[in-house]
């Protein structure tokens, strides 16, 4: 009965170990989790900046088109 007691104390210690290390992975698996997400949402808002700054100069170019005086005509040269 002795040797059943002990095959059993081992079995619940390796139970209790592998638990532990499952909480262990775990948790690093949601720091990394969190972590990939910051980096996604910085890149994001990085994008977002570089998309507003082209915006603006495609509006401060097309205001200075719309105030350019026009061009004469071409003329026939013949």
């Amino acid at each position: 009965m002795s040797e059943t007691q002990s095959v059993n104390e081992r079995v619940a210690e390796t139970q209790k170990k592998a638990e532990h290390v499952i909480d262990i992975l775990r948790d690093s698996g949601a720091k990394l989790a969190g972590v990939g997400l910051v980096y996604g949402r910085v890149a994001l808002e990085n994008g977002a900046r570089a998309l507003d700054r082209a915006a603006q100069k495609l509006a401060t170019l097309e205001d200075r088109i719309r105030k350019a005086p026009e061009a004469p005509a071409p003329t026939d040269v013949n």
